[in-house]
C-alpha cells in the first residue's frame, strides 16, 4: 500500500496546510489545480474526499498530530485579518514545535483591494516585504488575479497569497501563512 504523502511527521503540517486551502479556499478542485496548490495535496483531498460543499469529516484534523483548527484566528495572530466581504475562513496552527499557521480567507473583495490591504498592513506592522514585480505576476496570471507576498521581521516570516476567482460570483482566496524560526 503506497503511503500517503501527508504521511510523515515532517510533512504532515506542510500538508494539511495545503488541505486546507484546496478545500477552503478554492473554488473547486479543479480551481485548486490551476494554482500553486501541490498535486499530493489535491490527491490527498480527493481520497479523503473533501470537496469546497463537503464538510470536514470528525476526525479530519485527528489525522495531524500537533496541530488545532478553528474556524477563526485567535485575537493575537501577529499578521492582520482581512474582514471586509469575508465568506468563509479557516484557521490551523502547529501546537507543538516551531510555531507555525495558516489562515485561509474568501472574501467578494476583488484581489487588488486585498493586495492594497496587506501591502499596508504589513508595512504598518513593521514587516520587511517583497512581492513580485507586475511583468513577474503577469507570467503567472492576467493582471489583478494573483498577488504574492512576503513579510519578515525578526525570527518571523509571513507568506500571503492572493488570488482572483472568477465565476459568478467571482471571489477571491487568500492564504497567509505565518511561522517563527525560518
Amino acid at each position: 500500500m503506497k503511503a500517503s504523502p501527508c504521511s510523515t511527521k515532517f510533512a504532515i503540517t506542510k500538508c494539511l496546510f495545503s488541505l486546507i486551502a484546496v478545500v477552503l479556499a478554492s473554488s473547486n478542485l479543479a480551481h485548486a489545480q490551476s494554482q500553486a496548490i501541490p498535486q499530493e495535496a489535491i490527491d490527498e483531498a480527493k481520497r479523503l474526499g473533501l470537496t469546497k460543499d463537503s464538510p470536514i469529516p470528525p476526525n479530519f484534523y485527528q489525522m495531524a498530530p500537533n496541530t488545532h483548527y478553528s474556524a477563526t484566528p485567535p485575537a493575537n495572530f501577529p499578521v492582520a485579518v482581512y474582514k471586509s466581504n469575508v465568506t468563509r475562513t479557516a484557521f490551523v496552527n502547529s501546537t507543538k514545535g516551531a510555531p507555525a499557521a495558516n489562515l485561509t480567507i474568501v472574501t467578494k473583495d476583488p484581489a487588488t483591494n486585498v493586495n492594497q490591504f496587506y501591502l499596508s498592513a504589513l508595512r504598518g506592522g513593521s514587516w520587511t516585504v517583497q512581492a513580485p514585480t507586475p511583468e513577474a505576476l503577469a507570467k503567472m496570471g492576467a493582471p489583478g488575479s494573483i498577488y504574492m507576498l512576503q513579510g519578515t521581521r525578526n525570527k518571523e516570516r509571513v507568506v500571503v497569497n492572493i488570488f482572483a476567482v472568477p465565476g459568478s460570483p467571482p471571489s477571491t482566496n487568500i492564504s497567509v501563512n505565518w511561522s517563527v524560526g525560518y
